[in-house]
C-alpha cells in the first residue's frame, strides 16, 4: 500500500490592510497583547478562585469529617459512662437487695415447712401462706423507711416490723424444735431469718437518712483519728487531744495535737496576782445592802461594820435591824453625862 502523505495547511493569517502604517500596526499589537494579558489575567485569577473553592470544600470536608468522629467519640464515651453508672447501680442495688431477698427466701422456706408439715396444705397454698406472712413485716418496714427519710418518726412502724418479725420467727422456732423442746440448727437458722429482715432493711434505711443529714449539715463531722502508738506513749495526753478535738470540731488529728498543746501551755503559764489596794477606814457604818454588795479589799484588815457614835461626829449608831427615825435625833443619856463635864470645862 501506498502512503499518501498531505501536507498540512497553514492556518489562515488575519490580513492587514495595505493603506495601515507600521506605527498603527504597533499600537494594534500593543493592544492585542495587553487584551491578551487581560485574559490570561481574568482566566488565572478565576482558576485561583475555583482552587481556593475547592480547598475551602475540601477543609470544610474534612472539618466536617472531624467533628463527626469527635461526636462519634463523645457519644462513645457518654454511652460507656452511662452504662458503667448503670452497671454500679445495679451492684448497688443488688449488694443491697441480695441479702434481703435470700434472708427472706430462707424465712420463707422456713414457713412453707410449717405449712405443708402442720397445717397439711398443699405446696401452692403454702407458698402464698409464706409470701403473706413474710411480706408483712416487710411492708411496715418499707413505710418505716419512706417516713425516716421524710423526716417524720418511726418508732412506732419500726416496733411493729419488729413484733410482726418475731411473731414469725417464733413459729419457726417453735415449729423446728418440736413444741419449745431442746433446740437445734434448723430452728435457729429459720427463726433467725425471720428476725433479721426489717433490721437489714431498717440498717440501709439509717444510713440513707444519715447520709441526707451529713449533706444538710445536721449532723457532727467524723473526730480526729489519733494512732496506736500515740495512745500506746502518751495516754492521757492522747485523751486530752481527743477531747479538745471534738470540743472544737477539728478533724486532723496534727492540729488537733498542736491546739491541746498550746491549751496545755497556756493554762500552766504563771497568772499575775492582783494589786494590793490600800486599806481606808469607812465614813461611817456600812449597813444595808450595800454591806452585802460591797468587793472585800485585798490585804485590808477587817473593819467593824458598827461603830460607836463618838467616833463618828453628828452621826448615832443604831442596832442592827433597827430602822433609823426620820428627823433630828435626841442624844442620848450617856452622851448627855459625856457632854457636862465638857461645858462645864468651857464655861470655865
Amino acid at each position: 500500500m501506498s502512503i499518501v502523505l498531505k501536507r498540512a495547511k497553514n492556518p489562515p493569517r488575519s490580513r492587514v490592510p495595505a493603506d495601515v502604517s507600521a506605527e498603527q500596526l504597533a499600537r494594534l499589537s500593543e493592544a492585542r497583547v495587553r487584551q491578551i494579558r487581560a485574559e490570561a489575567e481574568a482566566q488565572r485569577q478565576i482558576r485561583a478562585a475555583e482552587l481556593a473553592d475547592e480547598r475551602e470544600r475540601r477543609r470544610l470536608a474534612e472539618e466536617d469529617r472531624r467533628r463527626a468522629k469527635i461526636a462519634r467519640r463523645r457519644e462513645r464515651a457518654e454511652k460507656a459512662a452511662a452504662g458503667a453508672a448503670l452497671a454500679q447501680r445495679l451492684r448497688t442495688r443488688l449488694v443491697l437487695v441480695a441479702p434481703i431477698l435470700l434472708v427472706n427466701a430462707l424465712a420463707v422456706g422456713g414457713q412453707i415447712g410449717f405449712a405443708t408439715e402442720r397445717l397439711h396444705w398443699n405446696l401452692a397454698q403454702a407458698l402464698v401462706f409464706a409470701g403473706a406472712l413474710e411480706s408483712v413485716a416487710i411492708y411496715i418496714q418499707w413505710h418505716a423507711h419512706e417516713a425516716r427519710l421524710a423526716g417524720d418518726a418511726v418508732a412506732r412502724l419500726t416496733a411493729a416490723s419488729y413484733g410482726v418479725a418475731l411473731l414469725v420467727s417464733g413459729i419457726n422456732y417453735e415449729h423446728y424444735t418440736e413444741h419449745w423442746q431442746v433446740p437445734n440448727t434448723k430452728a435457729v437458722t429459720f427463726g433467725l431469718m425471720s428476725l433479721l429482715s426489717p433490721w437489714l432493711w431498717g440498717m440501709h434505711s439509717r444510713r440513707q437518712h444519715r447520709d441526707r443529714l451529713r449533706e444538710a449539715g445536721l449532723v457532727d463531722r467524723r473526730t480526729a483519728h489519733f494512732s496506736g502508738a500515740r495512745w500506746l506513749h502518751f495516754p492521757f495526753r492522747t485523751l486530752g487531744a481527743l477531747r479538745w478535738a471534738v470540743a472544737h470540731g477539728v478533724q486532723d488529728p496534727a492540729a488537733a495535737w498542736v491546739g491541746y498543746a498550746a491549751q496545755r501551755r497556756d493554762g500552766d503559764a504563771p497568772r499575775p496576782l492582783p494589786r494590793a489596794e490600800p486599806a481606808t477606814e469607812p465614813a461611817g457604818p456600812v449597813t444595808g445592802p450595800a454591806a452585802e454588795e460591797a468587793p472585800p479589799v485585798w490585804g485590808a484588815a477587817p473593819v467593824a461594820l458598827f461603830v460607836p457614835a463618838s467616833a463618828v461626829p453628828g452621826r448615832l449608831a443604831l442596832a442592827p435591824g433597827k430602822p433609823e427615825a426620820a428627823g433630828p435625833k435626841r442624844p442620848d443619856r450617856r452622851d448627855r453625862v459625856q457632854e457636862q463635864p465638857l461645858k462645864a470645862a468651857t464655861a470655865s
